[in-house]
């Protein structure tokens, strides 16, 4: 998952947050258990991470990629990551439980997903305190479902239930750059302890809200459970955002979000503050032409990323489909950087062999990568094999 590090827009003061999540995670777990939810089709259900199959009352999906990336800066060498997912889901009583696991290769110091890493999002997703690959189970939830509400709790991914695209959400799938997964004015945690609910306000309007720890599982210095499950640690906080949806021949959602943990101030290192900010997103899913646009804005006393914008869409060619997309970080003020602004641009193409395996040939330009001078031109080839039960 893509991530980036106004007082006016933050409707949080500096309490003790870590409290407030395990009140509301408790609330949540009661509410699992008391309420006589009434059962609704499982292709209604908006708070879901794996969308192709919540159709089915039981499934296990899986899938294997493998990138390959060289570009034009000598300072990175030819690279070559991997990465597997293994997803389970079942029908359990009023609701749906899941499981993730995942395992992915380390990180690659010198080479182009190390040098340039808004290039892969797919790259050292699941490592250890040093950097090394491994395997872990990185969600573990259930999502409680009723005609006018969801309940999710558990290990969750927050990018799965906030600022998602149909287009634009998946690096094994859709475009590999992280500009292109998710806004990267949002200060995401990673895989965390937490809980969702979306309430169904009419047909086509939603509200979703999210409340979890601000530290997940790849934040920690240990990147260990134990130091996941400890959400009272000096230096954390909560993560906390709300976001409107609006469902039709257009799909928009507006997000305002805080991470309370301690961000060091870009001006005053010696000095913490809160993150936050707000988002939104216009999205087009009707074929042959579908397009995604993001847009938002983060404190610029602490986020590296202070303003964000990006564009997608993926369009038929030939019997294939291609993806063209560009992005645009605006640098905080008080960064001490080379630029005040970063570009980042990708092109596709999706070749899909059956039913199961896609080749994506890609190729990717870097303007002043994460607000230096560097300039690259990266290309690179995607091969996913995924298969489903």
């Amino acid at each position: 998952m893509g991530r980036s590090s106004l007082e006016a827009l933050n409707p949080f003061r500096r309490v003790p947050a870590p409290a407030s999540a395990g009140v509301f995670l408790l609330a949540v777990g009661a509410l699992n258990l008391l309420l006589a939810a009434t059962p609704v089709m499982a292709e209604d259900v908006v708070l879901r991470c794996a969308p192709t199959f919540v159709d089915r009352p039981a499934a296990l999906d899986w899938s294997v990629t493998g990138v390959s990336q060289a570009s034009n800066d000598d300072a990175a060498d030819p690279d070559a990551t991997g990465s597997f997912d293994a997803v389970g889901h079942m029908r359990a009583g009023p609701g749906f439980l899941f499981v993730q696991a995942e395992g992915s290769t380390g990180e690659n110091r010198g080479r182009v997903s190390g040098q340039f890493p808004l290039s892969n999002a797919d790259a050292a997703t699941a490592v250890d305190e040093d950097g090394d690959g491994r395997v872990q189970l990185s969600q573990v939830n259930y999502t409680l479902v009723n005609e006018t509400f969801e309940f999710a709790t558990g290990l969750l991914d927050p990018s799965c239930y906030l600022d998602f695209s149909d287009i634009a959400n998946d690096e094994t799938r859709d475009f590999l750059a992280q500009p292109f997964t998710n806004n990267l004015a949002i200060a995401f945690p990673d895989y965390t302890l937490g809980g969702a609910v979306h309430l169904h306000l009419d047909q086509a309007l939603g509200l979703t809200l999210f409340l979890s720890s601000s530290n997940g599982l790849g934040d920690n210095d240990k990147a260990s459970y134990s130091n996941l499950v400890d959400i009272t640690e000096s230096g954390k906080g909560a993560f906390a955002a709300a976001e409107l949806t609006a469902h039709g021949a257009l799909n928009y959602r507006l997000g305002v979000w805080v991470n309370s943990r301690d961000f060091e101030n870009l001006d005053n290192p010696d000095d913490t503050d809160n993150d936050y900010g707000i988002y939104g997103s216009l999205e087009s899913d009707a074929r042959p032409l579908r397009w995604n646009i993001r847009i938002g804005a983060a404190n610029p006393n602490v986020s590296e990323t202070a303003g964000f914008a990006a564009a997608t869409m993926t369009f038929p060619l030939g019997e294939h489909a291609a993806g063209l997309a560009v992005s645009y970080q605006h640098a905080a003020d008080d960064l001490d950087g080379d630029s005040d602004y970063a570009v980042f641009t990708e092109a596709l193409l999706h070749i899909d062999v059956g039913e199961k395996l896609r080749f994506t040939p890609l190729l990717q330009w870097t303007h002043n990568d994460s607000f230096t001078s560097n300039d690259a031109l990266i290309a690179g080839l995607r091969v996913t094999y995924a298969s489903s039960h």
